[in-house]
């Protein structure tokens, strides 16, 4: 990692600290775009990431189950940073401002079925924000999930891998949702140098094949993949 892109987090607000369900900031559909309008506080890295996660309400009345996620980028209109909150004898905590956030822009929504890019929405990890409904309308693609990923992998199932590489060759989704994937062979002893390195055979060097990362959440440890603008020879994973 070279730390050139830091992403912050932002779901609390002065009112929704640990009772997330309650928070308050709201987007809503312009047609061709959303506006995000609401405050977040105590979020780190809030002063020096570019670009932000952004948690918010769709739909008001659906409650928990009208949150999304939007991805926001530091320079979009209306977008403020606020005051650094004070500790009484620390002072300032760099890494944790408010934040003010009064968005007018398009941008890539997490959480709806819509993306710049068209198609399905892949969430290999973080599955947990479909499954208790915090990122709605977003169906799980239980075949492609992390830990049934992992035991294919495991047990070397070409069998089970070639319908996903058949499907990243068509790009069936526009946006895939996986922790930092990277293509690093650790060809050591022990249990979890193996995992890493069947992992990175039979998923991550082939996802990679055909998706590129649009932005790694380091942080939140999330990595938000598209489409290649540009194809790869990608010939060993689809006859």
């Amino acid at each position: 990692a070279t730390g050139e892109i830091i992403g912050a987090f932002c779901l609390s607000e002065p009112e929704a600290g640990s009772d997330a369900t309650s928070q308050q900031t709201t987007a809503i559909d312009k047609g061709n775009h959303y506006l995000l309008n609401g405050t977040k506080n105590w979020i780190t890295n809030g002063s020096s990431a570019s670009v932000y996660l952004v948690i918010d309400q769709t739909d008001v009345e659906k409650g928990h189950r009208g949150i999304n996620a939007f991805i926001v980028e530091k320079g979009m209109d209306g977008f403020v940073v606020g005051q650094k909150d004070l500790h009484p004898i620390l002072g300032p905590a760099p890494n944790m401002p408010d934040m003010a956030l009064r968005i007018n822009t398009p941008g890539v929504v997490v959480g709806l079925a819509w993306t710049p890019y068209g198609g399905e929405i892949l969430f290999i990890d973080q599955r947990q924000l479909l499954t208790f409904g915090y990122v709605p309308k977003i169906p799980l693609v239980p075949e492609y999930e992390k830990k049934k990923m992992m035991n294919e992998a495991m047990g070397s199932n070409a069998a089970y891998f070639a319908p996903y590489y058949e499907d990243l060759a068509a790009h069936r989704f526009s946006l895939i949702i996986s922790e930092p994937l990277k293509i690093d062979i650790k060809d050591e002893e022990g249990s979890f140098a193996a995992e890493n390195d069947l992992w990175v055979v039979w998923v991550a060097a082939p996802t990679l094949c055909y998706y590129e990362p649009l932005e790694t959440l380091r942080d939140v440890y999330i990595q938000l993949l598209v489409p290649r603008e540009e194809a790869l020879d990608c010939s060993a994973y689809v006859k």
